[in-house]
């Protein structure tokens, strides 16, 4: 019998979550999703696109998952899931020099806000009738909201302030939380659903015995 090919894994430059470092990719969650891998004793590739091809590679070839990825409404029917392998709360951030307390998104219904193709944030906000800049990467909307391109910008609470800093932008504060959102491996459907019950136990396992609570407190 054929051993199995090995799982394709396919993800983007989403810090601290996954990023490429000195060529290789790591990352709070690559950690995560690899050592579920070794404990489930699954061979894999993983692999660092654009967003939206990681997700259409996962989608649509057999023999594919795709992290991190939000699990949405819309998403839920059209993967296998395993985790949640990392929390990421949802944030609203103005420049430091900003007077501006919004108390919810009704609030900043006639401002600008930067978010990027793709995202499951992005989508969210545009569903909610917020007016959203589209960039092609989360990583140039810093300078565009220092430089006053945009009113507000949508990210990730540990992923903003990560990616400012890259770009060399100081002097952006989070101003409002717009959700609690959890992240996960999405596989696609062909994928076998002994695997990802594998899979979904070593993660909880990992979860109960505290390797994951070790290693999110690595990366804050």
């Amino acid at each position: 019998m054929a051993a199995a090919a090995p799982l394709v894994i396919t993800t983007e430059e989403y810090p601290p979550f996954n990023m490429t470092k000195g060529g290789d990719i790591s990352g709070l969650a690559t950690e995560i999703v690899k050592k579920a891998m070794e404990q489930a004793k699954i061979e894999f590739n993983i692999a660092l696109y654009p967003w939206q091809r990681a997700y259409d590679m996962a989608l649509k070839e057999p023999n594919t998952c795709v992290y991190s990825t939000t699990l949405t409404d819309q998403r839920q029917p059209l993967f296998k899931w395993v985790g949640p392998v990392v929390k990421n709360d949802w944030m609203i951030f103005a420049k430091s020099d900003s007077t501006a307390k919004p108390n919810s998104l009704d609030d900043l219904k006639s401002a600008t806000i930067g978010g990027y193709q793709g995202d499951a944030l992005t989508l969210y906000l545009k569903e909610k009738g917020m007016k959203v800049d589209e960039a092609n990467a989360d990583q140039v909307n810093p300078k565009k909201l220092q430089a006053g391109h945009i009113d507000y910008w949508a990210s990730g609470r540990l992923l903003g302030p990560y990616i400012a800093s890259q770009q060399g932008v100081t002097g952006i504060k989070p101003v409002l939380l717009v959700k609690e959102t959890k992240m996960y491996l999405a596989c696609n459907k062909g994928v076998a659903d002994e695997t990802i019950d594998k899979l979904n136990a070593a993660i909880k396992v990992m979860s109960d015995d505290g390797t994951i609570d070790k290693l999110n407190k690595a990366y804050q």
